[in-house]
């Protein structure tokens, strides 16, 4: 069994409360420096706001497979477990780091890249992954 490791990477982008966003990640596992997680935010209630950009370093270099389940929202490990409060629409994982015109802002169907993709509509189910890679 491998060490579960946890590292708090953050952001710096601005949301405001209230609002709907587009919110992404692209992470580079093998790349440490600032280009290694490019976070993204978009205000969804003003066409007109660009899309937030943030880049920044980490330190974990390998993901331990047998690590538990994929948990969206929350952070579960050891005895404690963490919620995010609000709403999450689409969720799509994917292989690899994907550049900004990749994101699911403006790719809304599964690509070849895509591992799953969780819509939490009615069809094809709440927890259904819709890319067919099950």
């Amino acid at each position: 069994k491998g060490v579960w490791e946890n590292e708090p990477v953050f952001s710096n982008l601005h949301i405001e409360l209230d609002k709907p966003y587009y919110v992404g990640v692209s992470v580079k596992l093998t790349e440490t420096g600032k280009q290694g997680i490019t976070f993204y935010a978009k205000d969804l209630s003003n066409d007109d706001e660009q899309m937030q950009l943030s880049q920044v370093a980490h330190n974990v270099t390998s993901i331990d497979a047998n690590r538990g389940p994929l948990a969206l929202g929350m952070v579960c490990g050891g005895k404690a477990t963490r919620e995010w409060d609000g709403l999450i629409d689409d969720v799509r994982l994917s292989r690899g780091a994907l550049k900004q015109e990749q994101l699911l802002l403006t790719q809304e169907n599964p690509t070849e890249q895509t591992v799953g993709l969780w819509q939490f509509e009615m069809q094809p189910g709440m927890f259904q992954d819709s890319s067919g890679n099950k």
